[in-house]
């Protein structure tokens, strides 16, 4: 798991232990003052501090002094703007405690009573625990489509819950009241495996599903070398990728030398391709 440590220039001495103990504890941590060493309350603005912050899955904001919110308020708005609410750990005192502000409130806070190993040990606990959660959450497979194939997107989501398979699907996975372009980009980043249904109406017409696309090459980036990400999936013969996924091999749902069902969903090549993406033995 990758943890960012946000800070003001009077706490990041204490920020860069942070972030060797976490780092010590198997997980990758990277602290402000290590990548800007004029780190401030702009520096998010910075092309590699912003990379760092949207790669984050954790973010621990030290907050020991009274300036403390006006110095972090962007880096923690914009590491939850991008759909990482509640994996904020915030370490600051009682006094201070007040400035937070109220989108926080859900947040994981540790007091500082001068002790700094006993707040480190605490920040630990918070990273452990996320960093399982994260785990548990990574075998979830965002399910893209475009309304024009709505009815095959069912299908397919019904095939693939039954054969045990957890898919993000927005019918099924949004709640009512939700900010749903906030959720949606948050199950983008959060999937291990991002399947868009790909047609050509669909490629062709305006809609969300075209900055669904857009975001999951974003995150595709960030993905290991070797690790699959997006699997596309071509609905009809004459669906031509957009450019910036015809570097992946896709599965063609209309292929006639696979293996069908009723609904005439090659299995066989998505089960093969799934469980590769998963890690599943055997795959």
């Amino acid at each position: 798991m990758i943890v960012f440590v946000a800070h003001t220039n009077y706490d990041k001495e204490f920020a860069l232990k942070i972030a060797q103990r976490i780092t010590k504890s198997g997980h990758q941590a990277i602290a402000g003052e290590q990548i800007r060493a004029d780190f401030s309350e702009f520096s998010f603005v910075d092309d590699d501090v912003a990379k760092a912050i949207r790669n984050a899955d954790t973010l621990v904001a030290v907050g020991l002094h009274t300036t403390w919110y006006a110095n972090v308020a962007s880096e923690i708005a914009f590491f939850t703007g991008h759909g990482n609410d509640h994996r904020t750990v915030l370490l600051t005192t009682q006094k201070l405690v007040s400035r937070a502000p109220k989108y926080l409130a859900g947040e994981r806070l540790v007091y500082f009573d001068g002790d700094e190993d006993a707040a480190i040990n605490e920040i630990l606990r918070h990273v452990d625990e996320l960093g399982e959660r994260h785990q548990r959450s990574s075998d979830q497979i965002f399910l893209s489509y475009s309304r024009v194939d709505v009815e095959i997107a069912r299908t397919i989501y019904e095939k693939l819950k039954i054969m045990g398979y957890r898919l993000w699907f927005d019918e099924e996975s949004l709640i009512p009241g939700q900010d749903w372009g906030l959720e949606i980009r948050r199950a983008i980043r959060r999937s291990q495996v991002f399947m868009p249904l790909l047609s050509s109406n669909a490629i062709a017409k305006r809609g969300y599903f075209q900055k669904e696309l857009r975001k999951s090459v974003e995150v595709a980036e960030e993905v290991p070398e070797g690790e699959i990400y997006i699997i596309p999936v071509l609905l009809d013969t004459d669906c031509e990728p957009p450019e910036a996924l015809k570097k992946y091999h896709w599965l063609n749902y209309h292929s006639s030398d696979l293996e069908r069902t009723e609904h005439g969903i090659p299995l066989s090549r998505f089960q093969r391709a799934l469980d590769f993406a998963l890690g599943v033995k055997n795959a």
